[in-house]
């Protein structure tokens, strides 16, 4: 997913069947929707606080970001660690991926370091 300021760009794949799904919607900044938790890699749950540090305006002493589209309380450290060549350090603590609903989120962003490496985590 890739959220913009223009439109949100989606695009799922089944790997049972090989479909692939897309789909571009209109962003709407000013209504974000659903309540979301953010699933990450202990230790990485501040990755969309931080944002790279971007400001609306990087000249500006006196620019304020926009607040973090997952709250702090909904930021959940996912134990399990994959290395950065695909070699699974510690397998994904399961049970911490279940707290997501406990909190009333409606949808869960994964973020889990270096999985793109190996489809185990």
């Amino acid at each position: 997913m890739d959220i913009g300021r223009t439109f949100t760009d989606l695009c799922a794949h089944d790997a049972a069947t090989g479909a692939i799904w897309t789909l571009k919607e209109l962003s709407r900044p000013d209504a974000p929707g659903a309540r979301l938790a953010l699933s990450a890699t202990a230790g990485f749950t501040d990755v969309l606080e931080l944002a790279r540090l971007r400001m609306p305006d990087a000249y500006s002493l006196f620019g304020e970001r926009a607040a973090p589209r997952v709250t702090k309380e909904c930021a959940l450290r996912i134990g399990g660690r994959m290395l950065a060549d695909g070699r699974e350090l510690e397998p994904v603590d399961v049970a911490s991926v279940a707290v997501a609903r406990a909190k009333g989120c409606a949808g869960v962003v994964i973020c889990l370091l270096h999985a793109w490496r190996n489809p185990a985590h």
